[in-house]
């Protein structure tokens, strides 16, 4: 971290680079190591996602795209994603398991109980419920 912090950077899946589907930006996500303000960077996707959403971030995507958002959020705080010498870019990473939706819907709903509930959380609870119903 110390040496993240001091450049500026975070060790990450591979670095912001062009897609090959689509020409779109992206980064891996799987993956964050670094210091408080450059995964401070990365976790912001959610929030500045969530900002877009709401029409209050222009250029950023406006709903969650698998690489893209990580890679726009370090872009917008200036934080370089770096690939860690030990996690080559083409070491396949695999997906954890699914959450089941009851699961989830109860996170965000304690979650959004200790704040003010946001478009994209309501948005977010009535697509689990619909899950469930």
């Amino acid at each position: 971290p110390r040496r993240a912090d001091a450049e500026n950077m975070i060790y990450v899946q591979f670095p912001r680079r062009f897609l090959p589907i689509g020409g779109a930006i992206g980064m891996g996500d799987q993956i964050a190591i670094g210091g408080k303000r450059g995964i401070g960077a990365y976790v912001a996707a959610f929030t500045e996602t969530e900002a877009a959403f709401e029409g209050k971030r222009y250029g950023f995507p406006k709903k969650w795209t698998g690489h893209e958002n990580c890679a726009y959020s370090t872009f917008l705080h200036a934080v370089r994603g770096v690939s860690h010498p030990k996690l080559p870019d083409t070491h396949p990473l695999y997906d954890p398991p699914t959450l089941p939706p009851a699961l989830v819907l109860s996170c965000v709903e304690a979650d959004s109980a200790t704040r003010t509930p946001t478009a994209v959380d309501e948005a977010w609870m009535a697509a689990l419920r619909a899950d469930l119903a």
